[in-house]
């Protein structure tokens, strides 16, 4: 079943503000929300999947906000450039194999924290976890699943579940990403 391994790992508490970048179909979203955090946050930039998110909360008694926007560290705030691939989890800010471009609203990774004030982030977005990591935020907890990369963050502990890490803040300062 579709991130069925990453969910199994997922551990969300009541008192959690959860910001999940990359909401795909909303399968991780609603196994999030059935968990009742304090708040939800989700921002998924495939604008073909909205219809879908709101589809499987609906059919799974959930309510949660997402934005269709693209997240990034330094984003020229105007809309960029979205490559939709057939198999939608690939979709990606990266060009080739796509079946259509689309233009999506950017938004400012330490600005969405900082209006949201998350204690647990929740990322899956093909590849940019990089970027959007260099320099991560002071948050509790990060779940992300890693493509083409590893994160090496001071001041946490990692567990490794396949493809996800979970990264619990121990103390300090995060900032290493190789």
């Amino acid at each position: 079943m579709y991130e069925r391994t990453e969910a199994v790992h997922l551990d969300v508490a009541e008192d959690d503000r959860v910001l999940e970048l990359g909401v795909g179909l909303g399968y991780i979203s609603t196994l999030i929300l059935r968990s009742n955090p304090k708040a939800y946050l989700g921002i998924e930039p495939n604008p073909d999947m909205m219809p879908m998110i709101e589809k499987v909360f609906t059919l799974n008694g959930v309510d949660g906000e997402v934005r269709n926007a693209v997240v990034q560290k330094t984003p020229t705030f105007s809309p960029a450039d979205f490559y939709v691939r057939e198999d939608f989890w690939s979709s990606s800010i990266e060009p080739g194999g796509h079946v259509k471009t689309v233009k999506v609203q950017q938004v400012d990774i330490d600005d969405l924290i900082a209006e949201f004030s998350p204690t647990l982030i929740v990322c899956d977005v093909e590849g940019a976890e990089a970027e959007l990591f260099a320099d991560p935020p002071d948050v509790d907890r990060l779940y992300v699943e890693l493509h083409d990369c590893t994160l090496e963050m001071d001041g946490f502990t990692k567990d490794q579940h396949g493809n996800v890490w979970t990264y619990t803040r121990t103390s300090g300062v995060a900032n290493q990403i190789q």
